[in-house]
């Protein structure tokens, strides 16, 4: 035998030696990698487990505990874990909450005066429950006394007070889901404090309520009986706030009317209108947001506009010649927020969508996720970096709880 074939004959024993004296590392490192698994599943799903505040994974809806001022360190993101896969939300009156999950409806609140939580009676529901009787859902919202489903097939389903129920119907009020007749398929529908309005698959946008009877309609009806809104067509999308209506035009021009004593409508009055009227200098939207008493729209790059009350600095805008209480009567650019895609406005609060994270601005809850913040107050739009992934917020009208959500798409 060679030297060769020696050495060559001797490198498998060696191996099989070197094995021998290694082979309590494997379940050594098997026990660190299970721990450092089960360490990132619980900093992902946990309240307040982990250096993160909110969980990584996709898909969930959060409700957010901030203290004043604190900043986002301090903040809570306490993950409802009976709706990992909320795909729509909503806050009613004084507290409820609705929330859309795999087709299905969910509420649950201490107001049920009116049946709006849809559980068959008018007692508070103290737990999430099923709203039975309604086909696969795929959008919400809720109004003051009433709450409203889409199906996928197009049909609008109602529950609550004042319905927009013909005659024929033995009243207009619903403990229990009904679908609401009259109507030509749905595409979407949004719902304001006074009035909700449907956009169909048209273009046509169709309204109810007692804003909607006041101006286009029989103040007789008190609001009972959805009419077409006058002058509106080739619509995409339609927005709705205490008394003022908002429309985008596929053509990128924003559509106003209604009472406007903030200047919602944006046309440089203070007036009411019963005829829609186009936003001036207003071109390539992509996007329209209503708060309580403030109107937004952003543009095809980004640029993001504002007009109405800024009494709490909803629109993001401040300076010596600026009073707390200034409203803008024709659209003003919010500076700051950088390629926006979209905003969703609450009471009185802002958010700023974009590629790169999260902007807010004005008064609520969301102003505690900046450590600057003094009286829940943002008065310029301030980033929130590190809140990735968030597709939608809803903040209550008693500023009590916020909702952020990773929304599966």
């Amino acid at each position: 035998m060679t030297d060769i074939e020696t050495q060559e004959n001797a490198e498998p024993a060696s191996t099989v030696s070197r094995m021998k004296k290694l082979w309590w590392t494997i379940p050594v490192v098997a026990l660190l990698v299970l721990s450092l698994a089960v360490v990132t599943f619980l900093s992902g799903w946990i309240p307040g487990f982990g250096p993160r505040p909110f969980p990584a994974r996709q898909g969930g809806l959060f409700l957010v505990s901030p203290g004043i001022g604190e900043g986002l360190d301090k903040v809570t993101f306490t993950r409802l874990s009976s709706f990992p896969y909320a795909s729509d939300f909503d806050f009613g009156a004084e507290g409820n909450v609705f929330v859309l999950q795999r087709g299905e409806v969910w509420s649950w609140g201490p107001n049920n005066d009116s049946g709006q939580l849809g559980s068959g009676d008018i007692l508070p529901v103290d737990q999430p429950i099923v709203i039975e009787g309604l086909p696969e859902i795929r959008s919400i919202s809720a109004g003051m006394v009433d709450a409203y489903a889409l199906d996928t097939a197009g049909q609008l389903w109602g529950w609550g007070q004042n319905l927009p129920l013909p005659a024929g119907y033995s009243a207009s009020d619903s403990l229990v889901p009904v679908p609401i007749p009259g109507l030509p398929p749905i595409e979407s529908f949004v719902s304001g404090e006074f009035a909700t309005y449907a956009l169909d698959t048209s273009g046509t946008v169709w309204g109810w309520g007692w804003d909607v009877s006041r101006l286009f309609g029989n103040d007789d009806d008190q609001g009972r009986l959805a009419v077409k809104i006058p002058e509106l067509d080739h619509i995409t999308s339609v927005s709705a706030s205490e008394h003022v209506g908002l429309a985008l035009k596929d053509d990128g021009t924003v559509w106003a009317w209604g009472y406007s004593p903030y200047g919602e409508i944006g046309d440089g009055t203070v007036s009411q209108l019963t005829v829609p009227v186009q936003v001036p200098d207003l071109t390539n939207v992509v996007s329209i947001a209503r708060g309580s008493s403030t109107s937004y729209a952003v543009q095809a790059n980004g640029t993001a506009y504002c007009w109405g009350s800024n009494y709490l600095h909803q629109c993001g805008v401040t300076g010596a010649d600026i009073d707390d209480g200034v409203m803008f009567l024709t659209p003003t650019v919010i500076a700051g927020p950088a390629s926006l895609h979209h905003i969703i406005a609450t009471n009185s609060m802002a958010y700023g969508f974009s590629e790169e994270g999260l902007w807010a601005w004005g008064q609520g809850w969301g102003a505690t996720l900046v450590e600057s913040s003094e009286e829940n107050l943002l008065p310029v739009p301030a980033s929130l970096p590190d809140l990735p992934g968030f597709l939608s917020i809803a903040e209550d009208e008693s500023h009590t709880m916020v909702f952020f959500a990773k929304l599966q798409r």
